[in-house]
């Protein structure tokens, strides 16, 4: 089950998060340790791990079934098809700088054993909390890998528009292996976007990616905003009427980021006709 799955299922039925138990269970359903090392790691004993497995995957299930959704599908999150999840599902990708902005601090707590765990803690919050997801947070043994990941937690925060304070006061901090953790946010443009790198990701994300820059890139196509969902049905429908032959979208998608990019895709807004796009 997903991260967020898992939290609310917590919730559901009054578990405690901070527990042995949970910590291994997350462990296990969330992300993939087999159940002896979860308990290990966590200090939790095995029928103590065994019940919480039982208990969360039970009304994990029930609540698929619910729904009428695949038991075994990774891509839910208890909603029927069609509901929008998030503000990022609603919201065009300009108005992610309007958002308010989450303050979040972290630390490196450090075991004799030599394994790292980072502790999170939100804005307004008295107590730490380990952070178990992804993997490579929760008791990691290996400082560069450990490192890498808290790196690229901290990008997920920040691309999530939130002001992250991290600290490190270890014996042997990342800086002491040549790593620097950046806690500021690099805003992804046209300019400096990986074409290449973004193209080996799957299709929906190449797309919705490019809409979100195209929509940045012509913030004057008309005297209202112009919704980044207008961008990505404008690449749909090129590739629905063949305009580049047997293209994909997400090689549209990329061909007209390129386009902007040197300044030769032309982009209109006619009030009765919507968006048009065209090289």
């Amino acid at each position: 089950m997903t991260n967020n799955q898992f939290k609310l299922l917590v919730k559901l039925i009054r578990g405690n998060s901070e527990s042995p138990a949970t910590k291994a269970a997350h462990l296990v359903l969330v992300e993939g340790v087999k159940q002896g090392k979860a308990a290990k790691i966590t200090g939790a004993s095995p029928s103590n791990v065994h019940d919480a497995l039982v208990r969360y995957s039970h009304v994990h299930q029930q609540i698929l079934e619910a729904y009428e959704l695949n038991v075994d599908s990774g891509n839910c999150n208890y909603l029927p098809r069609g509901v929008a999840l998030s503000d990022e599902e609603r919201i065009p990708a300009s108005a992610t700088q309007r958002a308010k902005v989450m303050k979040i601090e972290l630390k490196v707590d450090w075991h004799p054993s030599g394994r790292r765990t980072l502790k999170e803690r939100s804005e307004g919050a008295r107590m730490w909390k380990d952070c178990l997801s992804p993997a490579g947070l929760f008791a990691n043994q290996d400082p560069q890998d450990f490192y890498a990941k808290v790196q690229q937690y901290i990008d997920t925060l920040l691309a999530n528009n939130a002001l992250v304070e991290f600290n490190d006061s270890t014996t042997k901090p990342a800086s002491s292996m040549g790593m620097e953790i950046k806690t500021r946010q690099l805003v992804l443009t046209l300019q400096n976007l990986d074409f290449d790198k973004l193209s080996q990701h799957p299709e929906p994300l190449v797309v919705d990616t490019i809409s979100t820059l195209l929509q940045a890139n012509y913030p004057n196509v008309y005297n209202e905003e112009v919704s980044w969902l207008a961008y990505r049905e404008q690449i749909q429908v090129a590739h629905a009427r063949k305009v580049y032959g047997s293209a994909s979208q997400a090689q549209i998608a990329l061909q007209w980021g390129r386009s902007a990019l040197n300044g030769t895709l032309v982009v209109r807004f006619d009030r009765t006709y919507g968006l048009s796009i065209q090289e």
